[in-house]
């Protein structure tokens, strides 16, 4: 099956990774334990580094286990219920203790109907007498329904049945167990109002087109008109609308990355504009044939933003066509779409084909790699008005790019420039033999070893990568203003193009703007006010080159919990939230309090902590966005604020001072958020990155891929929190002496602020 995809690993993939790739099964076979589809997070963890972005596709097509906690799970063939094979599990060491749980998450579907049955068969032996399996159904992320089953060594069946009262949110189910039990389960089955997931969801004539699975046999030349060209621009937006307007498309109708194809050698046939239009509206007449019953309509509430529909006009697409348009536009739709999804009506997920065994060099599925990240982004991208006018102007050029891209290293650079382009610090972009991003455009062969933060037009060093490099005559706090007689802001120019930051503040990565193409440089450099010159020989080769020498010992985080008296310090980045909650009754009595956020948190958790500890109360710190199915590109507001807290007569009486800086991003600008509700605060620092919501994975073809932020997040008076991140109330700007002087120029203002008031 090429649409739903399942990943079946073995318990030892940890270790014979580099040696077997995933396969794929419809996810109606998921609940099969004959399938053998469970996984730990931390096995698909290890996956994840040789397949990048498998988790994102993958997360909702499989179990999830805790492998890790002292229990062994296996297909068993001897003790079965039904089928071949059963699920045993067991303690790693005989009649010891252990945890077990599995969970999955539909969260693809919304099941309409009355009820929802999770049911299945299970044993057990070596059982103690208290012992029991809980089992487990989730709506909203909320447990609506929970049973204890008391275990036996024989075969029971279990039956869990709710009333499906939330429909158009996720539905997840899961088994847990702790204890010295030896457990079979078997034949695990979900169904709605007695149906079963096959019967629910029957194959649709999208899973069943399999014409282009092997490639699409299609060259387009070197020599396409420009009018060729505007009829691309036009066919791309035409099949990005249809795709998630059209009920025949939403509905599985029709593979519309294969339909693509068979309307794309049509359209490049096409003698101009007019014979294009006349193509297009055949190809919608078509579609109307195939077209499904419309269930609900779109309300007009909480509406934030809407599309951009400024392109279906008579002008550009002719009356006939954009009639058509506007009548498809004009029709209610309902809220499933078989291309896209939202887990907990929150961050999307697209149900899109991997096309990883697709080579970048197969020109049809090129052009496909651009359409499809083209419109995903034009209709999905919470913050889409901040960059909408841009992205309408770049089709054109980025289509060009990706039709002549006929090597690998141009193929690379423009999807990596295209993901640049819409300025979403989340935004990474993978290769097949890359999970953390890859690098084309950015470095060149030769790199000279610098910390360094961007500082007005130059760059400011801020340390060294090796030991040596210290005694190469560039101090810290030095600014290089050029290299190679190239100012800083040129090379900027050129290779900006390929980095994606919400801010200028988040240009965190200087490191290719230090990268030259041969092992010597020239640079020009200010200290302490005069401008100076240094040539550098024998640099660090950055593709495996020259030895740069012994590396720097990293300088640790500050650690300490108490700065003096009256100062209490606590950096996430340090505590677990169990660890941080034992630590708090000590810092109460403390005066002030610096919370330092220029870190990730290690714990999720630790938001919740930190609020418990510093509110009087329950408070809103923020809403969020999410996207209207029914009406994609409409973004609204949740119903369901941002709230945490909760009363707290105890709560912390003393001021807070909050430190960020452009490492503040996502989770850590949450927390920001919350802590900026402390009765008595002041955020001190510099712009945050200005992203504060999930991620969430886009592929292209042949194991790329990228990722964007899926969830916009806004100060409840509105604000939007993207591009500046947390507000500031005490902005600082880096100085070169601070850094010649090795202080933390950050963590000083909030002290001298601290003392000066």
């Amino acid at each position: 099956m090429k649409k739903y995809i399942v990943l079946i690993v073995s318990l030892s993939i940890i270790q014979s990774l580099s040696a077997q790739k995933p396969e794929y099964i419809s996810f109606r076979e998921f609940l099969d334990f004959e399938k053998y589809n469970i996984m730990s997070e931390q096995e698909l963890y290890e996956l994840n580094k040789l397949y990048f972005h498998y988790y994102a596709f993958l997360e909702n097509k499989i179990w999830f286990t805790n492998l890790e906690r002292n229990c062994d799970v296996q297909k068993d063939s001897i003790e079965i219920h039904h089928g071949k094979y059963s699920l045993k599990v067991s303690p790693e060491k005989s009649d010891s203790i252990y945890s077990f749980s599995i969970r999955h998450s539909f969260c693809e579907y919304r099941f309409k109907g009355d009820s929802l049955v999770f049911e299945g068969w299970y044993k057990g032996n070596n059982i103690s007498y208290s012992d029991s399996i809980s089992l487990y159904i989730y709506q909203a992320n909320n447990i609506f329904k929970e049973a204890k089953l008391q275990i036996t060594d024989k075969w029971q069946n279990f039956i869990l049945k709710i009333p499906n009262i939330s429909p158009k949110w996720n539905t997840d189910i899961a088994v847990e167990y702790k204890g010295k039990a030896v457990l079979w389960f078997d034949n695990f089955s979900f169904s709605v109002d007695n149906k079963r997931l096959d019967e629910i969801y029957p194959e649709t004539p999208a899973e069943l087109d399999h014409e282009f699975d092997e490639s699409f046999k299609f060259n387009l030349t070197d020599s396409i008109s420009l009018e060729t060209y505007r009829n691309l621009e036009t066919l791309c937006r035409v099949w990005g609308f249809l795709k998630y307007y059209h009920p025949a498309v939403q509905s599985g109708m029709y593979d519309w990355n294969y339909e693509l194809f068979r309307i794309l050698p049509k359209i490049m046939n096409c003698a101009d504009k007019t014979s294009m239009q006349r193509t297009l509206c055949c190809w919608i007449q078509d579609l109307d044939k195939a077209a499904i019953k419309n269930e609900i309509t779109v309300n007009e509430d909480s509406i934030l933003f809407r599309p951009d529909f400024n392109w279906i006009n008579s002008q550009e697409l002719g009356d006939n066509l954009c009639v058509q348009l506007k009548k498809i536009l004009n029709k209610p739709r309902p809220f499933y779409n078989y291309s896209v999804t939202l887990y907990h009506l929150d961050y999307p997920i697209f149900i899109e084909p991997l096309y990883d065994k697709i080579s970048w060099d197969d020109d049809g599925y090129r052009l496909l790699c651009l359409f499809r990240y083209w419109n995903i982004i034009n209709y999905f991208h919470p913050y889409r008005p901040y960059f909408e006018n841009n992205w309408q102007l770049l089709l054109s050029k980025y289509i060009r790019l990706f039709v002549k891209a006929k090597n690998i290293s141009d193929f690379e650079k423009a999807i990596t420039s295209l993901t640049a382009e819409i300025k979403d610090a989340h935004t990474e972009t993978y290769s097949p033999t890359s999970y953390t991003g890859f690098n084309i455009g950015q470095y060149e062969s030769y790199q000279i070893p610098f910390e360094s933060k961007v500082y007005k037009d130059g760059l400011i060093i801020t340390g060294y990568w090796f030991e040596e490099t210290q005694k190469c005559g560039l101090e810290l706090g030095d600014v290089i203003i050029s290299i190679n007689a190239k100012s800083i802001k040129d090379i900027r120019k050129e290779k900006d193009v390929y980095f994606s930051f919400s801010n200028e503040n988040g240009m965190i990565n200087t490191y290719p703007l230090l990268s030259v193409s041969q092992d010597s440089a020239s640079i020009t450099y200010i200290r302490k006010g005069e401008e100076k010159s240094i040539l550098l020989k024998g640099l660090f080769g950055y593709y495996g080159g020259t030895n740069g020498g012994t590396p720097m010992e990293q300088e640790p985080l500050i650690s300490k919990r108490i700065i003096n008296d009256t100062i209490a310090y606590i950096n996430p980045m340090l505590y677990t939230s169990i660890d941080l909650t034992q630590q708090l009754d000590s810092i109460k009595a403390f005066p002030e309090l610096i919370v330092d956020l220029r870190e990730y948190p290690i714990d999720n958790a630790i938001d919740t902590v930190l609020a418990n500890f510093l509110l009087p109360d329950e408070v809103i710190y923020a809403f969020s966005s999410y996207s209207d199915l029914s009406n994609p590109g409409v973004f609204r507001k949740r119903s369901e604020l941002c709230n945490i807290g909760k009363k707290n007569a105890e709560y912390y009486k003393g001021n807070v001072s909050i430190l960020v800086n452009e490492n503040s991003i996502s989770k850590s600008e949450i927390i920001g958020l919350i802590c900026s509700c402390a009765p008595r605060h002041q955020v001190v620092g510099t712009m945050t990155r200005g992203v504060l919501g999930n991620v969430c994975y886009i592929p292209f073809i042949g194991g790329y891929g990228t990722r964007m932020t899926g969830i916009g997040v806004y100060y409840p008076d509105g604000e939007c929190t993207y591009p500046n991140g947390v507000r500031l109330d005490y902005p600082v700007q880096i100085m070169p002496e601070d850094i010649y002087n090795k202080q933390d120029y950050i963590l000083n203002k909030a002290l001298e602020l601290i003392n000066t008031h």
